[in-house]
């Protein structure tokens, strides 16, 4: 994936660390065995469960990825 090469050789320049976790199982509206993240307004107390999954840092830095539509 090339974005997430540029976005760790960027990080790492900056002297940080890139996390790139999963989303949960069942969180795609229509595709419910995908791995999704909340990704609608009807998902946003899903929001914090799976925000809270990610480690503790002191300066957090979250930058949003799209991984491709659908059906």
């Amino acid at each position: 994936m090339r974005e997430l090469s540029l976005l760790g050789t960027e990080a790492r320049k900056r002297g940080v660390t890139p996390i790139a976790p999963r989303g949960e199982q069942g969180l795609c509206p229509r595709v419910k065995d995908h791995w999704c993240w909340p990704n609608d307004r009807s998902q946003l107390s899903d929001v914090e469960r799976v925000v809270k999954r990610l480690p503790e840092t002191s300066k957090p830095v979250l930058a949003g990825f799209s991984n491709g539509g659908y059906s």
